[in-house]
């Protein structure tokens, strides 16, 4: 029996193998980023469902799932005849107490330049949807930074302190049921956020104070963690990435068109009986 695989757009035809090339080409598109501190895929190599590995190599930085997530395949129609996918999995948030928490460390306080980069699908639009960050003293405020779902499915990246923040939102409205790659950079004091590898907004941190507040860092929701308001983000989250530095505009296309032939083409397997001889 041969096995081929083949793009639901039905135009391409690939092998098994092609396609663990790429799944292996983003994960080293990933890895040899040098100021790479973390690296959560949350896919279907977490130990038992219940621990998230960090796949950066550096720092050991495993979570927790809150709440038992659940893992998807992410088979969620997208655009035109093309399937969204996560791969090799993703976990769906959306209920309170559900969320992947990474313990606070040294290594994730950072104050200086960074880039927060990854994968979602929003499910349902929820009013300040906590997707990935470090709460401050009031729950949706960074301390340092967070990137959430605002009002209206604009993507926020805030830094602050705490208690303020300097906030940045996407120039556009994010689709429901449709894989979305985001990366969100500060450099010099100056926020980028990039939307599907294209800088969709920037400006200036200026006076505002960005500080770390020895909070954990939780993916899905914000956790409640001061007893407060739970922000709980619904939708799948998947590749989620962590730098100690801004990245490139280069590096960010980069990262979007080698994980857009994973996640936004779903393969499928056909089978075909070899003919038998008499």
């Amino acid at each position: 029996m041969e096995l081929l695989l083949k793009w639901s757009c039905g135009i391409d035809t690939v092998t098994f193998k092609d396609y663990m090339t790429q799944l292996t080409e983003y994960y080293r598109a990933i890895r040899r980023e040098s100021s790479l501190i973390a690296y959560w895929r949350m896919g279907g190599s977490d130990l038992a469902g219940t621990r998230a590995i960090d796949f950066a190599g550096k720092y050991g930085l495993n979570g927790i799932y809150n709440g038992l997530p659940v893992s998807r395949s992410a088979q969620i129609s997208a655009v035109g005849n093309e399937i969204g996918s996560f791969s090799p999995g993703s976990k769906e948030y959306g209920s309170e107490g559900q969320n992947l928490e990474i313990p606070d460390s040294v290594p994730l306080r950072v104050t200086g330049d960074i880039t927060i980069e990854g994968w979602i699908i929003i499910l349902k639009e929820r009013f300040t949807g906590w997707i990935i960050g470090k709460p401050g003293e009031a729950e949706y405020i960074a301390a340092p930074y967070c990137i959430m779902l605002s009002e209206g499915k604009k993507i926020l990246f805030a830094m602050g302190n705490g208690v303020s923040q300097a906030e940045l939102y996407s120039a556009v409205t994010m689709p429901l049921s449709i894989p979305t790659y985001f990366a969100a950079t500060s450099y010099r004091g100056k926020m980028k956020l990039y939307i599907n590898g294209v800088l969709s907004e920037s400006k200036a941190i200026g006076a505002q104070e960005i500080k770390d507040n020895k909070q954990p860092l939780y993916i899905g929701e914000n956790g409640g963690n001061l007893g407060g308001s739970r922000f709980n983000f619904s939708g799948l989250c998947g590749e989620f990435a962590l730098y100690n530095g801004a990245l490139s505009a280069t590096s960010i296309k980069e990262h979007f068109s080698i994980g857009r032939q994973i996640i936004y083409r779903k393969p499928y397997y056909t089978t075909y009986d070899l003919p038998s001889y008499s």
